[in-house]
């Protein structure tokens, strides 16, 4: 008789293997497919704005045009491509470069179709660049290149799935195991919460949507960068298309195109990779659209780490505590970036992620979500200190009790190490991301440059609005933090301040609302101190509140930080 552990274990071996059987047979199945590039095609750089004439639907390109088809399989692919010269009768000489080949075609005049056969990398993508001469023509101030239709992606014979689809099957089936198993039935409660806060903030945005034009004047007045949003994609907004702002495209960017640095007024390296990457990884799950893929990473990743702050809570404090801290996560006025496309939910629940594995004195779990982290956020190597305060208690402090397990402590730190070699061998700089800071106008600096710059907001900024709000959680939080050292164990509040230390060490005032979010143990702090019940439907009433302005300011991008 099989005892329950062996169970599990045996039905997550069936699992892994059935995931693998299923994958095979998916990439087994003939891939068909269209970009219709007059119609904003995914996955083609270098393009002019697209045009119609007549029903006909087109772009031009700049003379050289990338073309992309993520995670398609390792295989060969028939791509189809009609197009012709500028005004679709002009002679270009133009060629296809991919890794491993560049091709002739010659002279391109009258629109017709191009067949080519190009294999897919071992990772599954097909790459190529269009390169062309360019063209001037009368009444066009434009460089004209080739005329580009459509392209069209064929599989032939055998397609396997890329190394990152094989590889991944096994982890996805052991986090579906860590939610499952060690938390027992609070993962139900957890996602009722969770899904009736997100109906909240669909709801609050779409009146946010609908109401657009009366909004703006108020909207600018207290933030920038205000629009007026249309009523003509009103759903599709409401649910997704409103929840990318701002750093949100950049993401998408870099999981669709990589990484630029010299030559751009704002480089993407200055964005941390582990984020863009699980983009690209689900993009094949979502048919290439590159909107929903960025806010299922979000989604799946917070609701994960709130079910292992619920359970590390319990243990650690009490089920009050652990309601009291969630409920204040969730209406914490800007929440709302954990369900958008940023990457906040990411290193939340990474963040979590290594309080629980520490506090089970699992050392290599508790680094491995610190290297995560690490290629998520920036604070994240600020968890090297903490791993190793806690492998010091455990050893209580006496060097002949440290093993092997101390190495562990030093894995949040190889990942930003790692990231830093992959910019060395990319850009000649391990520092490129610290370089792009300054196009983003965010730089290091001491801690009373913060104060100083929301004071001068509040008293002179036509913005005050939204300075008042940054100054109050500028001042709450640095509380939080005394409180967490004084009142939680030291690993949580050496964690606040650490994860804290970065957006408080900033010029930059505009994003510390949501950097405070990944400082998880203040919101303990805040639970702690929410003991009684006056003071939590106070707390509870002015967050609500805040939260429903801010979610009306953000789907209108009156306020993206």
């Amino acid at each position: 008789m099989l005892t329950v552990a062996a169970r599990r274990r045996l039905g997550l071996l069936i699992g892994v293997c059935c995931s693998l059987v299923l994958l095979f047979a998916l990439y087994r199945r003939p891939l068909m497919s269209v970009e219709d590039v007059g119609a904003h095609a995914l996955g083609i750089t270098g393009l002019h704005e697209p045009q119609s004439v007549d029903g006909f639907s087109y772009a031009y390109t700049q003379g050289d045009a990338g073309i992309r088809f993520p995670q398609v399989g390792v295989a060969n692919f028939a791509v189809d491509l009609r197009m012709g010269g500028p005004q679709g009768s002009l002679p270009v000489t133009a060629q296809i470069v991919t890794p491993l080949q560049t091709l002739g075609m010659g002279t391109v005049e009258r629109i017709r179709s191009y067949h080519l056969l190009l294999p897919a990398t071992q990772h599954g993508n097909l790459d190529f660049q269009l390169q062309s001469e360019t063209r001037m023509v009368a009444s066009d101030p434009r460089t004209l290149g080739l005329l580009l239709d459509w392209v069209r992606l064929r599989s032939i014979g055998a397609t396997l799935p890329p190394v990152w689809g094989i590889l991944s099957v096994p982890g996805l089936w052991l986090l579906l195991w860590l939610m499952l198993h060690p938390f027992g039935g609070a993962l139900v409660s957890i996602v009722k919460i969770t899904l009736a806060w997100r109906l909240a903030l669909w709801m609050a945005g779409a009146a946010g949507l609908w109401f657009s034009r009366s909004l703006y004047s108020v909207g600018k007045a207290m933030t920038h960068h205000g629009r007026i949003a249309e009523r003509d994609e009103f759903v599709w907004n409401t649910f997704a298309g409103a929840w990318i702002q701002w750093d949100a495209v950049h993401y998408q960017t870099i999981a669709l195109n990589g990484y630029s640095f010299a030559g751009e007024r704002y480089p993407n390296i200055a964005f941390f990779p582990l984020y863009p990457l699980l983009i690209r990884f689900i993009l094949p799950l979502t048919r290439g659209n590159l909107t929903l893929a960025p806010l299922i990473v979000s989604q799946l990743a917070f609701l994960v780490g709130l079910v292992m702050l619920s359970d590390l809570l319990k243990r650690d404090f009490s089920a009050s505590v652990a309601q009291r801290t969630l409920v204040l996560l969730l209406l914490f006025p800007t929440s709302l970036f954990f369900a958008a496309a940023y990457t906040e939910s990411l290193a939340f629940a990474l963040v979590v992620a290594v309080l629980w594995a520490l506090r089970r004195q699992n050392w290599w779990l508790a680094g491995a979500a610190g290297f995560f982290l690490a290629l998520t956020r920036l604070p994240g190597v600020m968890m090297t200190p903490v791993l190793l305060v806690a492998y010091a208690q455990h050893c209580e402090w006496q060097w002949r009790k440290v093993g092997p397990s101390l190495l562990a402590t030093l894995l949040p730190a190889w990942g930003l190490a790692c990231f830093m070699l992959f910019q060395w061998r990319s850009f000649d700089t391990p520092l490129a991301f610290l370089i792009a800071q300054q196009s983003w106008e965010n730089r290091l600096s001491p801690p009373w440059v913060m104060p100083l710059v929301l004071l001068r907001a509040v008293s002179v900024g036509a913005e005050w609005p939204m300075a008042v709000f940054q100054a109050a959680t500028w001042m709450s939080f640095v509380g939080l933090m005394f409180v967490g050292l004084r009142h939680l164990p030291l690993v949580y509040g050496l964690t606040a301040v650490l994860m804290l230390a970065p957006a408080y060490l900033s010029n930059f005032p505009w994003s510390l609302p949501r950097h405070v979010l990944i400082g998880v143990p203040a919101f303990i702090s805040m639970a702690v101190i929410a003991e009684e019940a006056w003071a939590r439907r106070i707390i509870f009433g002015l967050f609500g509140s805040l939260l429903v302005i801010a979610v009306v300011l953000f789907v209108n991008s009156f306020w993206v930080a």
